[in-house]
């Protein structure tokens, strides 16, 4: 864990010195970074551990400020903005890499890494999110946070139901279901709302991987395997989960979960470091594991590239020979 830490500061070094002018003034350089890992986020301390270890170290000649962002949809929404706009949203921040922001590639406010993503800095990195993070032969981002996403089982509610184990197959997961809902319980959070349903996506994910294998998403969305996991989904909504859950956003979802009217729930690691989750009795009986697999394709476990950091591009023409040369 803590070279892991190191890492990260290394990392966050390198970026950080990227956006240096030539010329350091008699007062310390501040760079802005609106962050959405601040507040209540289970990543905060993290971030705030790394940051103010830069600091100490380069104290008097560069200071990194954190912005808060604690509004997810509303930070992503900045950041799309601002950069449609032409504007660079922060001296670092960070995004989701997706078929949209991608687009952003194009622009020149993102300082592209390529040249200087070498050696020790970057073995440090996973190179399967690495090779997603570069875009037509430029690195204009790095993979910051990548996650696994499984379903979330109060084992306490399944007890109840007389449910003994996790549901590993498509018909023991039927049978789950209807002895929750049986049981006087919702079996499950859905939402279709805020910017990406992000629960019931998993769940979509899931289904459509284990239909369509690791390249599904390669696949036309007319595809058996996109048809298919739409029709689970209407499944769930329709019979097995709570009655707000079409344009309900992650609070409600994540809300239910929280209050122990749903049993079943899908979310990231980051979720298990909220003090509102670890306050409730049945924590320490969640247990998470695979989605059952409907299709040809067993054993499938989502991931996701979650955020990538980059660094505002106008500051690159700033950039010193010589800051261009560290490597951590």
């Amino acid at each position: 864990m803590k070279a892991k830490s190191m890492r990260s500061v290394a990392a966050l070094a390198v970026i950080f010195l990227f956006t240096l002018p030539i010329a350091l003034s008699a007062q310390a350089i501040v760079l802005k970074w609106p962050s959405i890992w601040v507040g209540q986020d289970s990543k905060a301390p993290a971030i705030a551990s790394i940051v103010g270890a830069f600091n100490k170290e380069n104290a008097g000649k560069i200071k990194v400020e954190i912005e808060p962002q604690p509004d997810y949809n509303g930070y992503e929404q900045k950041i799309r903005t601002a950069l449609a706009a032409g504007q660079s949203p922060g001296d670092i921040f960070t995004f989701f890499l997706n078929a949209t922001t991608k687009e952003f590639y194009n622009s020149k406010l993102l300082m592209d890494f390529s040249k200087d993503f070498t050696g020790d800095w970057k073995a440090s990195f996973d190179p399967g999110p690495v090779s997603q993070s570069i875009i037509n032969g430029q690195l204009k981002t790095l993979p910051y946070e990548t996650a696994v996403l499984p379903p979330w089982y109060n084992t306490d509610l399944l007890k109840k139901a007389g449910v003994t184990k996790i549901p590993t197959t498509m018909a023991d997961f039927w049978t789950t279901l209807d002895k929750l809902k049986a049981s006087g319980v919702y079996p499950m959070s859905q939402m279709s709302g805020d910017v990406n349903a992000w629960t019931s996506m998993l769940w979509f994910s899931a289904f459509a991987a284990s239909y369509g294998g690791p390249k599904v998403w390669d696949k036309p969305f007319t595809d058996k395997a996109f048809v298919e996991s739409a029709n689970l989904m209407k499944k769930l909504f329709e019979s097995y989960t709570t009655p707000d859950a079409v344009g309900a956003g992650a609070g409600v979802s994540g809300g239910h979960f929280l209050a122990g009217r749903t049993a079943i729930f899908a979310n990231g690691p980051w979720y298990s470091g909220r003090a509102d989750l670890r306050a409730t009795s049945f924590f320490p009986s969640i247990v998470i594991a695979r989605a059952p697999s409907p299709g040809p394709y067993k054993n499938i476990t989502i991931s996701r590239l979650q955020a990538n950091l980059a660094a505002g591009g106008p500051a690159q023409a700033l950039c010193s020979p010589s800051s261009r040369a560290i490597s951590p």
